[in-house]
């Protein structure tokens, strides 16, 4: 079919799904937030809303909706999660207006307006908002809206780039969050001749309708305000207590991460929390209970109950306007991470982040850099940076389950372990952390660096079953870098620190 404008897609998922997320051509689709239980119909769930406008005129392009559904008898030294796709469905899209390169973020004094006109020759005009008189004016509580600010141009090319530097038409420069957390916009164009639509599709594939002249306009999605940290960004960590069960020689794994928190803490004062007591709220460990040996299960009537609370202080962690950088290590899937779901995350504004690590299974392959305003896929030079003026950001994640042990351990002590953690598994991720942040590197040197220089596991982890079965695993493995790969340890986190 051909689509334009706002559409529904509906979807019949089989019971019990924890989520669903609408993907194009194998990503998350734009600006599409996951579907998360209670369903309201069980047997027909619609994503509403979903604004081709996103995408760029043309096709076909592929929609699927992904679920996941939990299956806690096998998180035990997996995610536990288990994915899987509908059938395909294809679409051509056509829109007058689209803005498939639109980022979202009024950051560090600097908005961009990206919008791709069908018509290449054409005048156009983006008159801007505030939020608040928007929604007064929108909601009836006024009659009259102006704009606090207006923009004309035009183009032969079809492509309208305006860089915002967030001053009005009377000069003030609207960067306070207060009074300013968002912007509304609009853009307008006119046009006369022939041209447009038509050129964008393939000769036997329906054509839209064009014309010898004429006019559009489209509301552009929300433009997030946000202000960089004057003493630069802090760190979140994290990690989850779900390898107690393995036997770990030497405690290697607690030696690894702390050496994550040390080299965050030379930076600013990092957001975490060690254990108190009772169902007070941790992030250092985050509490994990699901184990099939009970040996390893804590009867400790507050423990499970903590770990809702231990979620929520993560997530208010990584909402702290002053956070920009995290690294998490724990059970994930393209919608949960450390226990924490991503629709609870994004269903409150998130700023941008410079880095992010999700160090677990599956993190790779969902909205997760989208919801930390790090949009993938791809890397990016630093000339990409300088010209739409945005600060360099990167996000890691891994696209397929990530094994920590090998199944069988020793029995210590009158307990048996369920597996063995080789010393390989943190030493990579020691490896990586010390290079980065003692020597000056930059993010890809040093990942590069602990790939040569952590030895091999033997003997090696294989995969059991799934896609990968028979093959085995180093680490360092099925890593996806979204980004600016050259982002040295502190680099561009200071407010001033930036690349024009």
């Amino acid at each position: 079919m051909t689509a334009s404008g706002y559409i529904n897609v509906t979807v019949h998922p089989e019971s019990g799904a924890n989520y669903l997320n609408l993907q194009v051509n194998g990503q998350t689709f734009p600006n599409q937030g996951l579907l998360s239980p209670p369903f309201n119909d069980t047997n027909s769930v619609t994503f509403q809303n979903v604004d081709t406008a996103m995408l760029t005129n043309g096709g076909p392009y592929i929609l699927q909706v992904e679920g996941g559904w939990h299956l806690p008898s096998e998180a035990n030294m997996s995610s536990g999660y288990e994915i899987a796709d509908s059938q395909p469905y294809s679409i051509y899209v056509t829109n007058e207006l689209s803005y498939p390169a639109w980022n979202g973020d009024a950051g560090d004094g600097w908005a961009s307006f990206n919008v791709q006109s069908a018509h290449p020759d054409v005048n156009w005009e983006i008159d801007i908002y505030n939020y608040y008189d928007y929604l007064y004016w929108y909601y009836g509580y006024t009659n009259t809206v102006n704009p606090i600010q207006i923009v004309t141009g035009s183009t032969t090319n079809g492509l309208i780039d305006y860089d915002w530097n967030l001053t009005d038409a009377q000069g003030n420069v609207r960067t306070n969050l207060s009074t300013d957390p968002a912007f509304v916009s609009f853009t307008y164009t006119t046009w006369t001749g022939n041209g447009g639509l038509s050129s964008v599709f393939p000769a036997g594939k329906p054509q839209p309708n064009t014309g010898g002249g004429g006019s559009a306009q489209t509301a552009n999605p929300i433009i997030q305000n946000d202000v960089w940290p004057s003493s630069g960004g802090y760190w979140v960590t994290a990690y989850q207590d779900m390898f107690r069960n393995c036997y770990d020689s030497g405690g290697l794994m607690p030696t690894m991460l702390n050496a994550w928190l040390s080299a965050a803490a030379t930076v600013n004062p990092v957001f975490y929390q060690t254990p108190t007591s009772g169902t007070n709220a941790q992030t250092w460990p985050i509490r994990y209970n699901e184990f099939t040996n009970t040996a390893f299960i804590n009867t400790n009537s507050y423990y499970n109950l903590g770990t809702f609370y231990d979620d929520e202080l993560l997530n208010s962690y990584l909402h702290d306007s002053r956070a920009r950088n995290f690294y998490g290590y724990g059970h994930g899937a393209s919608d949960i991470f450390l226990g924490l779901e991503l629709a609870e995350v994004m269903a409150t504004p998130m700023h941008r982040y410079r880095f992010v690590w999700l160090d677990g299974c599956n993190t790779a392959n969902g909205a997760w850099d989208k919801a930390f305003h790090i949009n993938g896929p791809g890397i990016f030079p630093l000339s990409y940076y300088q010209s739409v003026h945005r600060r360099p950001a990167l996000f890691v994640g891994h696209t397929q389950d990530i094994p920590y042990a090998r199944a069988g351990g020793p029995k210590i002590g009158g307990v048996q372990y369920d597996g063995t953690i080789p010393s390989s598994v943190p030493y990579f991720r020691s490896n990586l952390v010390f290079y980065w942040s003692q020597e000056n590197s930059s993010f890809m040197a040093a990942l590069n660096y602990s790939l040569v220089n952590t030895p091999p596991i033997v003997p090696p982890i294989t995969f059991q079953s799934g896609p990968l079965a028979g093959q085995t695993y180093q680490p360092g493995q099925f890593m996806q870098i979204e980004g600016y790969d050259q982002l040295g340890w502190n680099q561009f986190n200071a407010l001033a620190d930036l690349p024009w």
